[in-house]
C-alpha cells in the first residue's frame, strides 16, 4: 500500500530531491528572494503547461504556444495605450479564434503536430506583420503589477498560475467536460459511439490552450515591458516537457495538472540552478534536451505498461 502511494506520487519525491540537491549545490538558491523568483519565472511556462496538458490528454499537441505569446505581447503593447480592456479583449478573442482553427483542422483528421506547427508560423508572421518587425514599448505602467506586484508576499503572476491550476483541475475531475477530455484521449472512436461529441470536446481543449497562452502572454509582456514579435521561441517545447515530466501521457488519456505543476517546478529548478552556476545558454539547451528525451522515454515505457495491463 505504501509503495503504491509512493509510485503514484513519485513526481513529488523527484521534486523534493531536486530541491534539496539544488540547495546543496548553491547557497544563493536557498534565499527566499531566489525561490520567489523561481516561482515567478516558472509562472509563464506553468500557465502554458496547463493548456498543453489538457490538449495532450485529448491525444493532441499544441506547438503554437511560443508564437501565441509573441502575438499577445505585440497586440497588447500596440493597443493598450488606446484601451487596456480593449487590448486584452482583442488579444484573447484573437487567440481563441486561432485555437479554434487548430481544432477545426484536427477534427478534419489532420495530425495535431502538422496543424499546430503550421499555426506556429501563421501566428509568428501575424506578430511580425502587426509590429512591422519591430519591438513595441509599453507606456502603460500598471501592467507591470501582473509580473512584479505581490499579494500577501506572493507574486501576482504565481497566484494567477495557482488559480488556473486549481480551476482547471476541478474542471477535469468534476465536470462532464473533463471526463470527456480524458475519454476521447483514451479512445476517440469508443467515445464517439458512446455519445460524446468528440469534435466539440477538441474545440474546448484547444480553446482552453489558447486562453492559457493569452494569460501567459500577458504575464510575459508585463514582465518585459515590451512587445517582442520574434521572441518566446521554444516555449511550446518547454510546456510539453513540463507536462511530460509531470507524467502526462504522450498518447492521450492520462495526466494530472497537479503533477504538471510539480513538473514545471522541477524544470524551473534545473533552469534556475544552471543560471546560478553560470552555465551558458547553449549548454542549458543541451541539458533541457536531454531532460525531454529521458522524460519521453519513461513516458513511453509507462504507456506501454498500461497497454499491456
Amino acid at each position: 500500500m505504501i509503495s503504491k502511494k509512493i509510485r503514484d506520487n513519485m513526481i513529488y519525491v523527484f521534486l523534493l530531491v531536486f530541491f534539496i540537491g539544488a540547495c546543496g549545490v548553491s547557497e544563493n538558491f536557498r534565499t527566499m528572494s531566489n525561490i520567489m523568483n523561481l516561482f515567478s519565472q516558472s509562472s509563464i511556462i506553468g500557465v502554458l503547461a496547463i493548456g498543453q496538458t489538457i490538449v495532450l490528454i485529448t491525444g493532441g499537441f499544441d506547438l503554437s504556444h511560443g508564437s501565441f505569446l509573441a502575438l499577445v505581447s505585440v497586440l497588447v503593447a500596440i493597443l493598450i495605450p488606446i484601451s487596456a480592456a480593449g487590448a486584452f479583449g482583442i488579444a484573447v478573442v484573437s487567440l481563441m479564434a486561432l485555437g479554434l482553427v487548430n481544432a477545426f483542422f484536427v477534427n478534419r483528421g489532420i495530425s495535431p503536430f502538422v496543424v499546430t506547427l503550421g499555426m506556429q508560423g501563421i501566428a509568428r508572421t501575424l506578430a511580425m506583420w502587426i509590429s512591422g518587425e519591430n519591438s513595441v514599448n509599453i507606456s502603460w505602467q500598471p501592467i507591470s503589477t501582473i509580473a512584479y506586484g505581490t499579494i500577501l508576499g506572493i507574486p501576482c503572476c504565481v497566484l494567477i498560475w495557482l488559480i488556473l491550476t486549481v480551476t482547471f483541475t476541478l474542471v477535469l475531475n468534476h465536470t462532464a467536460t473533463g471526463r470527456h477530455i480524458y475519454a476521447i484521449g483514451g479512445n476517440s472512436e469508443s467515445s464517439r459511439l458512446s455519445g460524446i461529441h468528440v469534435e466539440h470536446v477538441r474545440y474546448t481543449a484547444y480553446a482552453i490552450s489558447a486562453v492559457c497562452a493569452f494569460v501567459a502572454g500577458v504575464i510575459y509582456v508585463s514582465r518585459l515591458g515590451v512587445g517582442l514579435p520574434d521572441k518566446a521561441v521554444g516555449y511550446e517545447m518547454d510546456s510539453i516537457a513540463c507536462a511530460i515530466i509531470g507524467g502526462t501521457s504522450l498518447f492521450g488519456g492520462g495526466g494530472k495538472l497537479s503533477d504538471t505543476f510539480a513538473g514545471v517546478l522541477i524544470y524551473g529548478i534545473i533552469t534556475n540552478i544552471l543560471n546560478l552556476m553560470g552555465v551558458s545558454s547553449y549548454w542549458q539547451k543541451v541539458v533541457k534536451g536531454l531532460i525531454i528525451l529521458v522524460a519521453v522515454y519513461f513516458n513511453t515505457r509507462a504507456s506501454r505498461k498500461r497497454e499491456v495491463k
